[in-house]
């Protein structure tokens, strides 16, 4: 049974009205790192990255790459100029062997897209904004009212 998908956007106007663009590595940084103050017992993939200025090794697959925690995640956005695209995936650290979409993951995939396994998914999509999804509604309010209480910009 499929889970219902809840998602917060997160534009310029409203997130990062004093930077000049969205998806700066910076700004996914803040965005995993919010998400880890909340639940900080995840492990988190990638999948489908694309990048101006550092490369993460193995992102470009849709088939997701287990980064490690939170900070690793971050210490590895911190390197990147812009993404281009990107799906940050964050998963239970109990969950040993994680279900994932079949077809692997996009930055283009549906919004109601199947989570798998997944608690959230963060997506940077096309230089214009940051996704995020999850079907824990009460989560994304969270993530949403740290992000505006502790702006990225």
């Amino acid at each position: 049974m499929t889970r219902r998908v809840w998602s917060l956007r997160l534009s310029q106007l409203d997130f990062f009205p004093t930077d000049s663009a969205v998806c700066l590595g910076p700004q996914v940084a803040a965005v995993i790192l919010t998400i880890d103050s909340r639940i900080p017992q995840l492990q988190w993939y990638v999948a489908d990255v694309r990048t101006v200025g550092y490369q993460f090794p193995s992102g470009a697959s849709p088939v997701p790459w287990l980064v490690g925690n939170a900070s690793t995640l971050a210490e590895a956005a911190l390197a990147v100029d812009q993404f281009e695209s990107g799906v940050f995936v964050g998963v239970q650290s109990s969950i040993g062997s994680p279900r994932f979409r079949s077809g692997g993951l996009w930055t283009e995939d549906d919004q109601d897209a199947d989570l798998g396994d997944a608690t959230i998914e963060v997506r940077a999509v096309d230089t214009t904004d940051i996704e995020i999804y999850s079907s824990d509604r009460v989560l994304l309010a969270e993530v949403d009212a740290g992000l505006r209480t502790n702006p990225i910009s």
